[in-house]
Parts: structure tokens; C-alpha cells; sequence
């Protein structure tokens, strides 16, 4: 995710919405992008948002998920985390998966995952 920009508000927007059914089945949402924690803090300010922002400016989680994917923006070609949310146990076990997160619909693809565990 990325701050401030339209994507990443509607993903976000619609997480907030939805953090208490989350929160009230023992799941924490974390929300990660490159970047800063002062601007999470203000991000989150902005959008009433409860759950944590983490900043990841080298991307070393995408690397560890190998979730690092070729993107083309304004005719340019480079490589970028891909949209995608995990479900991860307390133990670092990847127990789910959304490869490809609907910014509109986030919250509802992560309730059907965790339903589905």
C-alpha cells in the first residue's frame, strides 16, 4: 500500500470500515507499504484508521513472500510488492492467501479467507 493515493484509500477506507469483525475474531490487520512512520501516523489520522501501518521502505517483506511482481506505469517497467494480503499465524506460518486484492471488496476477501481457515 502506499499513502495518499486512490488505490490505496479504497483498500484502506474499506479495512477500517470492517477492523472490529477482525479484531473481534482474534485477527490483527497490519497494512504495509515503503512509507514512513510519520507518515503512516498522519495517514491514519486522516482516515480513522485503528489497525497498524508498518513502514517497509526496502521492501524485505515482498522479498521474503516473493511477492515482488513487474509493474508499468506511464509507459516505465519496473518491479514493485505486488497487491496482495496474507494471513499469517503467530507462529510466521502463511495460513491464506489474496494474490490479487480488490481495493473496493479488501475487507470482504479477507473475511471469506479467514471463514475459510
Amino acid at each position: 500500500m502506499r499513502n495518499n493515493t486512490s488505490g490505496c484509500d479504497r483498500q484502506n477506507r474499506d479495512l477500517a470500515e470492517h477492523a472490529n469483525w477482525f479484531q473481534e475474531k482474534g485477527f490483527n490487520l497490519v497494512a504495509l507499504s515503503k512509507d514512513t512512520c510519520g507518515s503512516h501516523q498522519k495517514y491514519a489520522e486522516k482516515l480513522g484508521i485503528g489497525y497498524t501501518l508498518a513502514s517497509d521502505p526496502e521492501h524485505r517483506f515482498a522479498q521474503a513472500t516473493d511477492s515482488i511482481v513487474e509493474k508499468k506505469m506511464y509507459g516505465k517497467t519496473f518491479e514493485a510488492p505486488s497487491r496482495s494480503a496474507f494471513v499469517i499465524d503467530t507462529d510466521g506460518t502463511v495460513m491464506g492467501l489474496v494474490e490479487k486484492v480488490d481495493t473496493k471488496g479488501h475487507a470482504l476477501q479477507l473475511r471469506k479467507l479467514v471463514e475459510s481457515l
